[in-house]
């Protein structure tokens, strides 16, 4: 109780040092960009001055003529998550971008934070089970891009990205809290060496595939999501198990070239693979619950090991098949790679079964570590 309220304190201390001014103050006759004027008018007023300010928005939809550009003094807060919409039609533009900022004397002033909007890209609206134009995955469609450091996006609905919904490059101290992220080619991407994303109590649907941790990104913790259905068609489909592409539909989480990430207390249901490992070292999958049955008649594997990854520690998950015919032990282990320094264990009974299935089929001192 005590540590709670020392929290409340806290957080009553930032807000009330920061100002708040209403969008509503830059709404001209004239149909000129509201946004522009305000955040111009902010950075030279208050920015320039290190001063903290929250951007209210109140409920309405805002057609996004060009990207959001936050300093590290810019937060923006919507009225609601459900009433404020921010709409981006093109397909070659991002919602919000945090712009980079390294300046150690800068980010330790505050959080900056998004929170309580919806945002909306150019798939908006559409069967995210339809299918779709592969080559409109443009790099700039992208919800919210995170370049600078200690940010925190809260409470927000981000839907119909080409790219991903929230992009996390080359940054650190991200905390993403309380969000739904869905039909996006990729719900959250983190990449370029980005450390210490805290990932949690989010909904993760119906994208391509759901979190993309890459490019020797490291100490991320994903806790407590929904990952569920994420076999849309804004990425290619594996042709079988034994197809080595990294990127591709029906993937829950992706570990690519990333290392000593944690991944702890999910639910997971209706991907074809639930976690891929690929030149993934040091990391641990723990805790988790694995919901498993037939997706568009192919059988789900738990986890994949491909090339060259090396002690990792899938412990302690609980799996359970939809009904008694469904495999609740498939996991995929690439013939290429020598993986007996990951650790594996489900518990006797299903590690036992796993070890018969690969057996005849490995060699066993290659294979993982079955406890």
């Amino acid at each position: 109780m005590k540590k709670f309220l020392l929290f409340l304190c806290f957080s009553l201390f930032i807000t009330s040092q920061s100002q708040v001014i209403n969008i509503n103050s830059y709404v001209k006759s004239d149909g000129s960009d509201a946004f522009k004027k305000a955040l111009d008018a902010i950075k030279k007023e208050y920015s320039a001055k290190k001063k903290h300010v929250v951007l209210y928005i109140p409920a309405g939809t805002y057609t996004l003529k060009e990207p959001i550009i936050l300093n590290k003094y810019i937060s923006l807060e919507g009225e609601s998550g459900a009433s404020t919409i921010l709409q981006v039609t093109n397909p070659n533009q991002e919602g919000i971008i945090l712009e980079e900022n390294k300046n150690e004397s800068d980010i330790y002033n505050a959080y900056n934070s998004i929170k309580n909007l919806t945002i909306t890209g150019p798939d908006f609206g559409k069967n995210s089970s339809e299918w779709k134009d592969l080559k409109r995955n443009n790099p700039k469609s992208v919800g919210i891009k995170v370049l600078g450091l200690r940010n925190r996006i809260e409470n927000c609905t981000i839907d119909g990205f080409l790219w991903s919904g929230i992009l996390i490059s080359s940054s650190y101290y991200n905390y993403l809290t309380n969000n739904f992220i869905k039909n996006n080619r990729i719900g959250i991407t983190i990449d370029n060496n980005s450390t210490s994303a805290f990932i949690s109590n989010n909904e993760i649907r119906n994208n391509s595939s759901g979190i993309l941790i890459q490019n020797n990104s490291y100490a991320n913790f994903i806790n407590n999501n929904l990952i569920e259905n994420n076999i849309t068609n804004m990425l290619s489909e594996l042709k079988n198990d034994d197809d080595q592409t990294v990127l591709s539909k029906g993937n829950g989480i992706i570990l690519n070239q990333a290392m000593n990430n944690f991944i702890q207390n999910n639910y997971f249901e209706q991907q074809y693979t639930n976690i891929s490992l690929i030149n993934a070292n040091d990391n641990e999958i723990s805790s988790n619950f694995f919901a498993l049955g037939n997706v568009n008649n192919r059988s789900q594997n738990i986890f994949k090991l491909n090339g060259k990854s090396e002690r990792n520690k899938i412990e302690q998950n609980q799996t359970m098949g939809s009904t008694t015919a469904i495999d609740a032990t498939k996991i995929y282990i690439s013939k290429d790679g020598n993986y007996s320094s990951n650790i594996v264990d489900f518990g006797k009974e299903k590690n036992d079964q796993i070890k018969n299935k690969i057996r005849n089929s490995r060699n066993e001192k290659q294979i993982p570590q079955i406890r």
